[in-house]
This record gives structure tokens, sequence and C-alpha cells, in this order.
């Protein structure tokens, strides 16, 4: 406990002896750090006017109550705000140059109150802006996770099939995974350039709600008054943004039959992908320990969806059935139809099993779909 010294009064509260470090001006009151947590807990207190106790006595005007004060008339107090010229002033101001002009109570509790709750609202707004911004950020960075995740399996597939051809035709290979690189690079800029502006508007934003719950931590009611319009204009222009996820387009590298006559048409072509696609690996030993139960794989988005792959073993009558299902996260309250293409892919016995299917899923509705069973 530290003595009361120097010009600095004790608590008034605890009534220790401790020297106080701020002065409420609503209250009237000196408070130690202890007393002054217990004052900003309770909810009457939330707009009081708390000052430091330097400030207090280093500059002991600012022990006054704050209050708006005149545009004209230094140290005289404002009662009306002029709405045609967007200033505060007096009384005596207001008659003689403002009489015809609109203008707003500055004393009038209610309209004090409105103004608060005005910008209290629409910093409410950006906040909830704010939010979407980052969640559509989100859903950007994990698009360009599974472009380099696309592209990263069909280098690694490249790398595998020119192993397998004469060591001439490994410079074409480099060429190929050089195509795929470069679509890469060019999806994954335009992303990267949405998601800086995106990230931008976000810290614009974020400037924004911290000036304004600044301003409303602030007694002037003129402050408040003059950063509504300012306020409006940010949530306008935020609603504005568009964040709808651009068209993407994805690498794959299809690979062919080995073929030392024809070998560069054998080595595979590259194409761009409009669609989307994601692979998903499990280990069969592992499932046999669950067996009846369903494993799931990694969540992945795509047009706005949250999709997973999901397989289930079966034994029964010495017999074992692999099913492969799609399943889609009830995220939305819509129906969403899936047209789809699984792989399944053996790398012990090197052997492929396919199939399409095509599925409507509904909100409503079993969320995993079963698409196959071996």
């Amino acid at each position: 406990m530290s003595i009361c010294i120097n010009e600095i009064p004790p608590c008034d509260v605890c009534k220790t002896g401790v020297n106080s470090k701020v002065r409420c001006q609503d209250c009237q009151q000196h408070l130690c750090s202890s007393c002054k947590e217990t004052h900003d807990s309770f909810k009457g207190c939330r707009d009081h006017v708390v000052v430091n106790m330097d400030d207090v006595t280093v500059n002991p005007i600012s022990d006054t109550h704050f209050k708006d004060i005149c545009s004209n008339h230094r140290g005289i107090e404002a009662r009306c705000y002029c709405k045609d010229c967007a200033i505060a002033v007096c009384p005596d101001c207001f008659v003689t140059s403002h009489i015809s002009h609109k203008f707003i109570d500055l004393q009038d509790r209610d309209n004090v109150d409105k103004f608060r709750e005005e910008l209290r609202t629409l910093k409410d707004v950006l906040g909830d802006r704010i939010s979407e911004f980052e969640k559509y950020c989100e859903s950007i960075e994990k698009v360009i996770e599974d472009i380099n995740n696309s592209a990263k399996t069909s280098c690694k597939t490249v790398d595998k099939q020119v192993k397998q051809i004469y060591c001439e035709i490994k410079e074409l290979g480099e060429e190929v995974k050089g195509q795929i690189e470069k679509s890469r690079a060019e999806e994954t800029g335009k992303l990267l350039q949405i998601l800086g502006e995106m990230k931008t508007s976000i810290d614009d934003l974020n400037t924004s709600v911290k000036s304004s719950a600044d301003v409303l931590n602030d007694k002037s009611i003129v402050q408040v008054i003059n950063r509504i319009p300012r306020v409006q204009d940010e949530k306008e222009k935020s609603c504005l943004r568009n964040l709808d996820m651009p068209d993407i387009r994805y690498t794959c590298f299809e690979k062919g039959v080995i073929d030392k006559t024809i070998i560069l048409k054998q080595l595979g072509t590259v194409e761009i992908q409009e669609e989307s696609r994601f692979t998903g690996s499990f280990n069969l030993a592992e499932l046999e320990l669950q067996k009846g139960k369903y494993v799931s794989g990694t969540d992945y988005h795509i047009s706005g969806q949250t999709w997973y792959l999901g397989v289930k073993k079966v034994s029964k009558d010495n017999n074992s059935t692999l099913g492969l299902y799609l399943y889609w996260r009830k995220t939305h309250n819509t129906n969403c139809t899936a047209q789809y293409k699984l792989t399944l892919l053996n790398t012990t016995h090197a052997k492929t099993v396919m199939f399409n299917e095509n599925h409507t899923y509904t909100p409503t509705g079993f969320a995993g779909w079963g698409g196959h069973r071996l």
C-alpha cells in the first residue's frame, strides 16, 4: 500500500489513504486503481468521463466537467448544434447568426441518446461487415490452398510418370510442370489481389470502428454528430462490396500409357479444370478397428458449400464391402445438386476404380450421400 504524498489526493471511496489514480468527473470523486475497476463495472458509470490524475495535477482546467464549447466563444458552453452550418454555438450566437437555421438542442437528453445510439448502431453494423469480410478472406485462403494442393499433386504425378519414361523425355516433363506452375501462379495471383484488397478494407473498417468507439467514449455529442455521416458512408460502401467467389481454374495432369514411339504424347497433357477436385486418403488397416463406423476426411469448400469424403468398411460372411461417400455439411438452408466422380486408387495392386454420381442434397435430408460400394 502506497501512502498519499505530494499533491495527489487519496482515494475518496476506500478511505485507506492510497493515492488516487483517476478522477471521475461525473461522480466528482478520486479513485484508486482498485476502486476504478469497481466503478467501471457499474452499468450506470459506462459513459462517465474518467481523467488520469497526472492530467488533473498538470492541467487543473481539465478537472472541470467536459462540455461542448461554442465555436466562437471560448469557455462558453454550446447549447445548440446548427445543422446547416455543422457547428456548435452558444445561445447568443444562435440568436444572432443561426436563428433561421435547422438546429439540434444539445441539452435535450433524448437527442443526445438518439445520436449516440445511431453511431453505436452504425459501429455495430461495421463490426458485422468485418466478420463477413473475414469469413470471405478465409474462403479465399482455402481456395488458394486447394489450388496449391492441386498443382502440387499434379507435379508429383508428373514426376512419377517421367521416371518411367526414357531419360531423354525428362526435359519435356519439366516443361509440363512449368505450365502447371504458371497456371497456379496466375490463379493464386488473382485471388491474392482480392485478398489484399479485402484485408485493406478490413483494416480501414477496424480503424473506423475504433474511431467511433473513441468518439462514443468522449463526452462531446458534437463529435458524435460529425462522425455519423462518415460512418454512414463507410457502411453503404461496405454493403456494396461484392463477396462472390471469382471463377477459379484448377490444373490437373492426366497420365497416358507409356509408348516410346510417341513418348511426347504419352507423357500426358496439362488440363485446366473448371470444376473443383479434392483427394482423400484412408488406411483400410485402420478401418478394420472401426467396423460399422464412418471415417471422414478433411473439409473442402466448393462454391460456398462444405464437402468431405467418407468411407465405411463392412465385413459380412467373410466378404468385405467398402462404401465410398460424398458428404455435404448443411450450412445453408437450400437444396444443392452435385454431379461428381469418385476415383478409388489401390496403390498396392496399381488398380483404379471410377464411377460417376448425380444427387440432390436437401437441408432436411441426410447430410451425406452414399456414392458407391465395392
